[in-house]
């Protein structure tokens, strides 16, 4: 018996097999959860294409030195936000800066309280 994409097999005490709806996770709530993520997909890339690693690795430098001074929400905004347009064609490679986004989503309003 196999589970489909979004469930898991369990089985009771009673040692029958259910299938249970595997908790699923819409947002990176958490710098730490987003960093979890992002190494699992460097590894994915970089396996098949070693020469990537500096761009993905700039990517992780920026997105990680925007946590440290903007709030999260607005940094995962920004990310979200960058993935679509180098996804779209908009953006090259991840080691770009996109400063309209920069500007747009990471401004004074978006600076962490202190």
């Amino acid at each position: 018996m196999h589970a489909s994409e979004g469930q898991q097999v369990i089985v009771t005490p009673q040692g029958q097999l259910l299938t249970k709806r595997a908790p699923t996770q819409r947002d990176i709530s958490s710098i730490d959860s987003w960093l979890a993520a992002w190494f699992q997909f460097e590894k994915i890339v970089t396996d098949a294409h070693p020469k990537r690693y500096s761009e993905l690795c700039a990517h992780r430098e920026v997105i990680h030195a925007a946590s440290r001074k903007f709030r999260w929400s607005s940094v995962y905004s920004y990310e979200v936000r960058f993935r679509t347009k180098l996804a779209n064609g908009e953006i090259a490679r991840f080691d770009q800066l996109d400063q309209t986004l920069h500007t747009t989503i990471l401004d004074v309003t978006a600076l962490r309280s202190l």
